[in-house]
């Protein structure tokens, strides 16, 4: 998919034809969220410094949503009127302390649905230090909006820069690890990747993983000897409390290695599914995720679906954020 900052209308109204719902990194705000009042501009500061102060993200100003579902483009503004790209600008960089570097705000033309009009797509990247709002407080992203962070979580995000950024990404592979497996069942391999983006190398760190309990009672995965068993734990994904069996791994120098800025490490284990074309035709879905935590960092979290298609040999990991 294209970044935002190269949005044109059709990948808004793609949006909201595929209801993209509105996630940490992505917020809809209507076109009366952008006005020349002081109450206005205080929500403006506060929603991107919030984006800065969590992961980044991307605020479409102009797209009219219900229960965080995008349902259409608005009426639009006149980007020649009071509401244009260059006051945008001023109000975000006049009103938030530090100034973010890196925002780009994207003029999207409505050549079809409000022809003359415009909308404005704010792309708003991570940042390496905090950055506070009009109202001298500091906000981050959680649950769809836009709250007030505790002073733990402002000291985090300032020593960003001397804390390791470790990022999670769970691959599934197209073929059986082993030749083993239940009768009935498939074994596939999964394959954590970790990377750091950050100078700081991470000495210390702890993955958990988590396989959605219906599988792993009846179908249990197979670890690693360094991968223990963690026991049972309830987690709220997807606005629900789902069951999972945890596994624990720990990461530490000596006697590995650091995981330096730029180079991936990963970890495999293996699954037993049921056959592809029993997994098929039952339409059933199962939830596998991961967590990793090091020293100086936020705890960090991945979920996602493990589906299979219908009528194909082809079985699905897809991130739920």
């Amino acid at each position: 998919m294209k970044q935002a900052w190269q949005w044109v209308e059709a990948d808004v109204k793609a949006l909201i034809d595929n209801q993209e719902r509105e996630n940490l990194n992505l917020d809809y705000k209507s076109c009366d969220a952008l006005e020349r009042k002081d109450g206005k501009i205080k929500e403006i500061s506060k929603d991107v410094s919030a984006f800065a102060n969590s992961a980044g993200g991307v605020i479409v100003y102009g797209v009219i949503d219900n229960k965080n579902v995008p349902v259409r483009i608005d009426d639009g503004y006149d980007p020649n009127g009071k509401i244009s790209k260059e006051w945008l600008e001023q109000v975000i960089n006049s009103s938030i302390r530090r100034r973010i570097d890196g925002i780009r705000i994207n003029v999207v033309d409505l050549t079809t649905t409000q022809p003359g009009k415009v909308l404005y797509v704010v792309s708003v990247p991570q940042s390496n230090t905090a950055h506070m709002a009009e109202d001298h407080r500091y906000y981050k992203r959680f649950n769809f909006e836009s709250v007030p962070m505790e002073d733990y979580e402002v000291r985090d995000v300032m020593h960003r820069l001397e804390a390791p950024d470790l990022s999670l990404e769970l691959k599934l592979e197209g073929e059986p690890l082993l030749s083993w497996g239940q009768k009935g069942s498939e074994p596939f391999s999964l394959i954590l990747s970790i990377r750091n983006q950050s100078a700081e190398p991470a000495f210390y760190a702890t993955i958990r993983f988590y396989v959605d309990l219906q599988m792993a009672l009846v179908l249990p995965p197979i670890m690693p000897r360094d991968i223990v068993n963690a026991g049972q734990e309830e987690l709220p994904v997807g606005g629900a409390l789902r069951s999972f069996q945890v596994f624990l791994e720990r990461l530490s120098v000596p006697p590995g290695l650091p995981i330096w800025e730029g180079e991936p490490r990963t970890s495999t284990f293996a699954v037993q599914l049921p056959t592809r074309a029993s997994f098929a035709a039952s339409g059933a879905e199962f939830l596998l995720g991961c967590e990793i935590r090091s020293p100086k960092m936020p705890a960090k979290q991945r979920f996602y679906k493990l589906r299979a298609t219908p009528y194909s040999r082809s079985v699905d990991l897809i991130p739920l954020d």
